[in-house]
Parts: C-alpha cells; structure tokens; sequence
C-alpha cells in the first residue's frame, strides 16, 4: 500500500508545473463571391442608383470600390477571369479558386446559371434558376461545418434586345431583394464581395446588351468588399476582376502561381488597366484615370473621359502599336493574341 500511494505521489504536478493548456478552436472561415452578370455600376445605390436597399445596406459596412473594370464584356471571358486572376486565354478548368481553396481544405462550392466555370469544385449546381432560388440554395451551403468558398454566378441581369431592357431596373430591384437571403445571414467576420462580369448597355451607343463593345458602360463595373483588415468607405485607385482572386487567396492563405492581378487588401497607386474579348470583333482597350483608349479591327481611338464621360466624342490616334504592346505585357499574353471572344 505503501508503495501504491508513493508511485500516485511521484505523478502528481507539482506546484510549479502547469497544466497543459486545451487546444484553441480555430475560427471557422466563409468566403462568399457574388457575381451578378449584367449589374450596371450605376444603379447601385453607392454609386449613385436608387432601388437596391439591401447592396445599399452591404456597401454601408464594405470597401467600395469606384473605380474597378472587367476583363471582358463577354460573360465567360470575365467569369475566368475573375475566378483565377489570369487573362481569359490562359483559363485551366483545373487550376482556380475553386480547386486551389479545395487543395488547402475548403469546401469548394458553386452555385451558377452559366457552364463552363470549371471542374475539381467540391460541389457544382449548374442550372437555369433565379438568384433568388441560387441564393437559398447557398444559404443552405454555409451552413455546413468547416471553412467554405461560395461562388454565386446569376445571369438574371443579363440582355440581349431593347425589350428586355425596358424592364431592367425592375430586374436589378428583384435581384437585389433576392440578395438579402444570401447576405443578411453572413457573420460580422465572414468575407463577402460582390462584383458584375460586365454591365449593359441600354442604348447610349445605340445598342443593349452586352459582349460587342467596350464603352463604360459595359466595362466600369461595381466591386464592393467586405473583409477583415479592409476598412469600410470608398477607394479611388485602378483596379480590375484580375484583382479580385489573387485577393481571395491571400485572404484564405492560399499559394498559387503568379497571377496578373494584384491583392485589394492596401489603396495601390494608380495603374493602366486592360480589357478585351469582345464577340466578332478583334478589339481590346485600356483605361488609365482620365483617359479610355479602344482598338478595334485595327482602328484606333481614345477618349478624354474628364471632358467626354460619355464617350461620345472619339479622338483619333496612329499609337496602336505601342499601346497593343503595353496591353499585352498587363494581360500577361502572348504577342499574337487576337482578344476575339470564344
């Protein structure tokens, strides 16, 4: 007994030995990318619109973002784009957010009305539904346990004829009400961006829809951000949807190879960015603060925006070469692409 009671003595603590302290749960982590193809900049209500109450609400506690372009005014091209931070051409199917998150442990998961965004995603829903239906169906995925990616991908603003844009704001108040599903719910620390792939046109230049032209229209696009560590209010520096994955994966602590995007999470000097991949024409462009430039089969021209915000007064240029170059050498491409949409 003795020696029972010795051995139970020698295995206590001692005073000064302290216990090991419990493991610390990690917070669990959302990361939810809106993208609502066809939402022109300027009916949100941050940017001077009316009608959106709940984007209103989201943009009041987010970084906003005046002055961000797409890649393309094609909805594909801009969607890869947007998903892996590398110009439309050089795309992978396996190698973007949704695999590159679900490499490190994500639950990776998309929710889309247009196909053709990849493979290797934890879960994929591709389907003709409203944002309204997507939405209810990605509520139901942040509920799930662990760290989850939510890709939201709606078309329900996207045109094609005058008729159709006719009902066009009605469109955004419907999309905007279907939003409040998806966004109300999310955490304080949860991140959340919403961005468009392009606008529309309504007849400013004579046309509607989108994917055959790069006026402002079309190209100048919303992007609101709410982030840990990115303070609330408005940002006037250059940026592009390249922009938005290389800022997903340093939020998430992911490693990917070198993308031609830049992280959004410091104010960046201003910066020429490019954009291309209209449908049926070789046409690609740039836009640098004052100053839009266009080529389009080969024709060159640019814009004073101070003095022309419109773009209804065209200048004529003869530097296409060397502004070709410097597009090329952004995008990252090769010198023979043809910036025509798939």
């Amino acid at each position: 007994m003795l020696a029972l009671w010795f051995g139970l003595a020698c295995n206590r603590p001692s005073a000064t030995e302290e216990p090991s302290p419990a493991p610390v749960a990690r917070e669990r982590r959302v990361i939810v990318l809106v993208v609502l193809d066809g939402l022109r900049r300027d009916r949100v209500g941050i940017y001077g619109g009316t009608g959106t109450p709940t984007l209103d609400r989201f943009a009041s506690h987010a970084t906003v973002f005046d002055e961000a372009r797409t890649v393309s005014p094609a909805t594909q091209p801009a969607l890869h784009a947007l998903l892996s931070g590398r110009a439309p051409d050089a795309w992978s199917d396996m190698d973007h957010l949704g695999t590159q998150l679900a490499g490190a442990g994500w639950t990776t998961a998309l929710l889309s009305e247009e196909p053709g965004l990849g493979t290797g995603w934890s879960s994929v829903d591709v389907r003709d539904a409203s944002l309204d239906a997507l939405a209810s169906a990605g509520k139901t995925i942040l509920e799930q346990p662990g760290d989850v990616f939510l890709v939201v991908v709606s078309n329900d603003l996207a045109l094609r004829d005058r008729a159709a844009a006719e009902s066009y704001d009605h469109l955004v108040g419907e999309a905007d009400k279907a939003l409040a599903t998806l966004l109300d719910p999310l955490g304080v620390n949860d991140v959340a961006i919403i961005t468009s792939a392009h606008g529309e046109e309504l007849g400013e230049h004579g046309g509607y829809g989108h994917g055959r032209t790069l006026y402002e229209e079309v190209v100048h696009v919303p992007l609101l951000v709410r982030a840990r560590g990115m303070a609330p209010g408005r940002r006037s520096d250059t940026v592009s949807l390249l922009d938005v994955a290389p800022t997903i994966r340093a939020i998430a602590g992911v490693q990917a190879k070198p993308s031609r995007g830049q992280p959004l999470l410091m104010m960046g000097a201003p910066r020429l960015v490019a954009f291309g991949w209209v449908e049926g024409a070789t046409s690609f462009g740039s836009w640098f603060p004052g100053e839009k430039w266009i080529s389009r089969n080969g024709k060159s021209v640019r814009f004073d925006l101070r003095a022309d915000p419109k773009e209804l007064h065209p200048i004529a240029t003869s530097d296409g070469a060397e502004r070709r170059t410097r597009i090329v050498q952004t995008l990252g491409l090769e010198d023979d692409t043809t910036f025509v949409a798939p």
